[in-house]
């Protein structure tokens, strides 16, 4: 058996202290590059919908819309009004580093808050690697 010296594997072909290049800025932007998307503000709350049920439902009984612009090579984001403001629901965020890159992705692109099934939210201002007491929104 061949073993493979670490600097002949591409992936490890750089000093590796340096930051990550795939931040969610960056993979929001190729994302914008590949599919020639404008840069708009996603809604200010987001709901990550873990297993896509919410989401299939509120498609099924046209409750939502598209949100055209959403930069993500994965997961599609849909628009549901509540009190005349969007609020933006994204289906199939399971797994916890999955729904973290999501809930990254969503403040690099201008949400103030996302929220999962399990009520913990992400803002600005609480990193999503800190609980903090969840402030509750019923639609």
């Amino acid at each position: 058996m061949k073993f493979i010296a670490n600097n002949d594997l591409p992936l490890l072909a750089h000093p590796l202290d340096l930051e990550s290049e795939f931040t969610p800025r960056a993979l929001i932007e190729a994302v914008r590059t590949k599919r020639s998307l404008v840069s708009v503000a996603v809604p200010d709350v987001c709901l990550l919908d873990f297993d896509g049920d919410l989401t299939d439902h509120l498609v099924q009984t046209k409750a939502v819309s598209s949100w055209q612009n959403w930069a993500c090579f994965h997961t599609p984001m849909f628009a549901l009004e509540v009190e005349g403001k969007p609020c933006g629901v994204i289906p199939r965020t399971i797994g916890g580093s999955y729904a973290a890159l999501i809930a990254e992705q969503l403040l690099a692109s201008g949400a103030r808050w996302s929220l999962t099934s399990a009520t913990r939210p992400t803002t600005k201002e609480s990193p999503s690697t800190e609980v903090r007491k969840p402030k509750v929104f019923r639609f």
